[in-house]
């Protein structure tokens, strides 16, 4: 998902026209391969990857039941950039027709009645492709479908104050006032040092504590923290687990800091010097 989404971006802002043909080549020959091993990206052995799958008999399995939505709308993102950055019709030919005829974007609106658990990581796989399809597609009535599918999302991934979640969900509701204000305090709150220190916020008195664990099984926070009173993270985190870090062992990158950031700015979100 991480390739598409680059590739989208690079292809409209970069200049040089020789890296667009490779960029242009390179997501043609990805798309080409899910449609032709049946919507799997499949291993060296032909068989689908353990998560590259985006098939209705996939779909139709215990363990891909969940996945549907998501699943939904990473394939009809990965068909409508492809059509996009190529400009080859049977790209949009082949979106059209996952869409409509094969229900794709209904799909995409089961989020509720299906998801059993919340996975940050999945609200990671889900923000970049929304985007990409709220970047190029024209359609009201598609448009009207991934807004209410988006708006599922928007549910849990609200009172994360997620600054790259909000820029996202607000380039796709332009005409919807979006508090954008707790994703400036979170950028602001971002902090300099890097370096994944460990963290212990149990002895704090001024945290409300969920009831229940997180999927892996720790503890999380119902008050949402700074990132700079909670270990170092990425946006695939869960930001209510306010415990953790490795000693200082290893140091974050800060993409999660300039994605966000860059694409406030250059959809004029983000205002001032």
């Amino acid at each position: 998902m991480g390739h598409f989404y680059l590739f989208g971006i690079a292809y409209d802002l970069l200049p040089d026209k020789e890296l667009k043909k490779k960029v242009a080549a390179v997501t043609a020959r990805i798309a080409d391969h899910i449609i032709e091993n049946g919507y799997n990206l499949t291993c060296v052995h032909g068989q689908p990857t353990y998560w590259g799958r985006w098939s209705k008999e996939y779909f139709a399995t215990p363990r891909g039941k969940g996945d549907a939505p998501l699943n939904a709308v990473e394939l009809l993102s990965f068909l409508k950039t492809a059509h996009h950055v190529t400009g080859d019709a049977r790209f949009e030919q082949e979106y059209r027709k996952v869409a409509v005829r094969m229900d794709y974007g209904a799909i995409t609106k089961q989020l509720k009645e299906l998801r059993e658990e919340i996975n940050y990581s999945d609200e990671e796989l889900a923000m970049l492709p929304f985007y990409l399809l709220f970047r190029y597609e024209k359609d009201a009535k598609l448009l009207s479908i991934y807004r209410e599918a988006l708006d599922q999302w928007w549910e849990n991934i609200q009172r994360e104050r997620n600054p790259l979640w909000t820029f996202i969900y607000q380039t796709a509701n332009p005409s919807k006032t979006v508090d954008l204000g707790v994703a400036v305090h979170t950028l602001y709150r971002a902090p300099m040092d890097l370096i994944t220190w460990s963290v212990d916020n149990s002895y704090r008195t001024d945290i409300d504590w969920e009831g229940a664990p997180d999927r892996f099984g720790r503890r999380q926070s119902k008050t949402w923290l700074p990132p700079d009173e909670r270990p170092v993270m990425k946006w695939n985190g869960n930001p209510f687990q306010v415990n953790g870090g490795n000693g200082g062992r290893s140091e974050d990158d800060g993409a999660f800091f300039l994605l966000p950031y860059w694409m406030g700015r250059y959809h004029n979100l983000l205002t001032g010097k």
